[in-house]
């Protein structure tokens, strides 16, 4: 009994840390683009404007969506703490807002150092990836399997799908939120 409460304890511990990282980052992406270019989704909001909204939301659907791909059609990962309380799958959504906002800041901090398109989206993406991914090894919030923990099966799913509809095809087809 002592044990399984140690475990649960840990367990909640290191989520915590995941939801720490995830806000932490999103605040230090929005600080870094408000010092480089006096603007960011957190100014967008105070002036009135639903961008950060848009993004947002937009971030929650296309995240769940491939939740429903990678999770539960393909079964390539999952959460050990919504694999134990399946209410928790309620607040995912949040946090793939918050990945949204996350890499549309990125994204505008490498556009703003100069970085043409692709190449702006491909080092915004690793840098946002290995920096996830490297919180992940900490706290194993989620757990990848079969085909889904492969080294070129992540790089793949980050460099060209996670880039492509979290930037690129975000930022043609449905709104460019900087405009870069």
């Amino acid at each position: 009994m002592y044990n399984l409460k140690m475990v649960y304890r840990r367990k909640l511990f290191l989520d915590s840390v995941g939801v720490v990282f995830a806000f932490a980052f999103l605040f230090l992406a929005e600080y870094l683009l408000y010092t480089m270019q006096g603007f960011n989704f957190f100014t967008l909001l105070r002036s009135g404007s639903s961008i950060p909204l848009l993004v947002f939301i937009s971030g929650a659907i296309l995240g769940m969506a491939s939740e429903y791909i990678g999770q539960f059609s393909i079964n390539w990962w999952y959460y050990p703490s919504i694999n134990i309380n399946k209410s928790l799958l309620l607040i995912l959504p949040i946090f793939w807002g918050i990945f949204m906002l996350i890499m549309q800041d990125m994204y505008a901090i490498a556009r703003t150092f100069g970085f043409h398109l692709i190449p702006a989206v491909l080092i915004s993406t690793f840098i946002t990836g290995c920096l996830i991914e490297g919180i992940n090894l900490y706290t194993k919030t989620w757990v990848y399997k079969g085909r889904g923990s492969h080294p070129l099966i992540l790089a793949f799913g980050w460099l060209v799908l996670l880039s492509f509809f979290f930037v690129i095809g975000f930022n043609a087809f449905i709104i460019n939120p900087f405009g870069f």
